[in-house]
């Protein structure tokens, strides 16, 4: 599940990274895949300045990746509430026994995917993607240094109401926005920003996390949660 989320971030990053280098000027600038992004004329609102709440992250695992110069270490954890629940070993989420199926009316996803620096961790520079899947609409916002710098809106079909069952289940109501490859609508980015752009790839910026939040409400008005987050930290030798 993590996997498809880091890809999709990362191809939508470097989308929109694309669009902010040098070659922009004037009101607007193209994408990558030819989408037109027009300036607001000043700074937008909506930055992240600090990673989502999760709920209680219940489950852990750690690994470390030993290299000549530095190490990377991946820490995985995840965590739900109501009717769901984290499976730590398969690292995945199921409804938990006993429940056979939810069915659900209302939902609402966030994806993000942010490097900082280990001095700095509220200085975020990546990407939020917040789906409400109700309304089959999602909003995405590129913050730098937890100001907005890329704003666009998406809409889609939604696949909604839906019965969850099993863990596939799950990961197909949660991966669904993204999944649909929808087109962007209202892009604007902000020139007072421009200059201050960082690349993940910048020298410093050695911790790098991912994650996704989501809320479901089932036919009954009962709330289910899930969260899961995925870090790396660089360690220099």
């Amino acid at each position: 599940m993590m996997k498809k989320i880091l890809l999709s971030n990362l191809v939508l990053a470097s989308t929109l990274l694309t669009a902010c280098g040098g070659g922009s000027s004037g009101d607007s600038v193209t994408t990558s895949d030819g989408t037109t992004v027009t300036s607001n004329g000043g700074t937008l609102t909506g930055g992240v300045s600090k990673l989502p709440a999760t709920v209680n992250l219940t489950c852990k695992s750690s690994n470390t990746f030993k290299g000549e110069t530095e190490d990377m270490t991946m820490i995985t954890e995840s965590g739900a509430e109501g009717s769901l629940e984290a499976r730590c070993n398969d690292n995945d989420f199921s409804v938990k026994q006993g429940v056979p199926s939810l069915n659900i009316k209302a939902a609402k996803v966030v994806d993000y995917w942010f490097c900082t620096d280990a001095n700095n961790k509220d200085a975020l520079h990546g990407f939020m993607h917040t789906q409400d899947l109700t309304k089959g609409t999602m909003q995405s916002i590129w913050s730098n240094g937890g100001k907005a710098y890329i704003k666009c809106d998406y809409s889609y079909k939604s696949p909604l109401p839906s019965t969850i069952s099993s863990d596939s289940s799950i990961e197909d109501l949660l991966d669904y926005g993204i999944d649909q490859d929808p087109n962007a609508q209202n892009c604007t980015y902000s020139t007072a920003d421009q200059n201050s752009a960082v690349s993940c790839s910048d020298t410093g910026l050695d911790r790098w996390v991912i994650g996704t939040n989501a809320t479901f409400t089932d036919d009954n008005g009962g709330v289910h949660k899930l969260s899961e987050k995925t870090t790396w930290i660089t360690t220099k030798h």
